[in-house]
């Protein structure tokens, strides 16, 4: 029986949907989009809550002027005579248990998984870094916000959800138009041309935590 090569074409062809179908579902699901797809949601909520001269910066990266292996990336920071928002968003979906500088995960049978390192002290390190990098002696206000909505048994007032985000740029420690503009003008020279690249930063997050 002769081989049916007229089939060959088709068969490839249907071989390399499937590949392509598994490696889209696996970027889908990836934590990285996930994470994208969380930050632009935060983004969108703090630019229909703009004032105007506002300042609204994502994604940024800023290194230590004094060692460039300290470097951090930054998901929201937004200038505003209302005040110095520095704002990290977390695309979780479980509730946390918060014990010191880690949070645990409730696991579905009621245990706690392994921790992170608790957001609000990660985002202090970039206010801290804002801060310097910027000269700024006003008060950062340090925002968290959970995506899929607030864990039921984190207290931290820190955390929010996006829904309750606009509620938090209140002006409880408001900027002055031109220290706003101070800051805002530094921040944008910096994203346009930022420090530290987007790939020295991941090795440098690598490196951290292999030591």
């Amino acid at each position: 029986m002769p081989f049916p090569y007229d089939l060959l074409v088709p068969i490839a062809f249907a071989t390399l949907a499937v590949i392509a179908l598994i490696v889209l579902s696996a970027y889908l699901h990836s934590p990285a989009r996930r994470g994208k797809q969380g930050e632009k949601t935060v983004s969108r909520v703090l630019r229909r809550n703009l004032l105007p001269g506002d300042c609204l910066i994502d994604d940024l990266c800023l290194a230590d002027p004094d060692d460039r292996t300290r470097s951090t990336q930054i998901d929201h920071i937004l200038v505003s005579t209302r005040g110095l928002f520095v704002i990290e968003t977390k695309n979780l979906s479980q509730n946390y248990v918060e014990q010191g500088d880690e949070w645990f995960p409730v696991l579905r049978d009621g245990t706690l998984g392994d921790p992170i390192y608790s957001p609000v002290r990660q985002n202090l390190r970039h206010i801290r870094t804002v801060k310097r990098m910027t000269g700024a002696r006003c008060y950062a206000v340090n925002l968290v916000v959970f995506v899929q909505g607030r864990p039921k048994d984190v207290h931290a007032p820190e955390v929010c959800s996006p829904e309750g985000l606009p509620a938090r740029l209140v002006p409880a420690h408001p900027l002055s138009e031109a220290e706003r503009d101070r800051i805002a003008r530094i921040l944008l020279q910096f994203k346009e041309h930022p420090p530290v690249g987007r790939r020295e930063h991941i090795r440098n997050v690598r490196r951290r935590r292999r030591s």
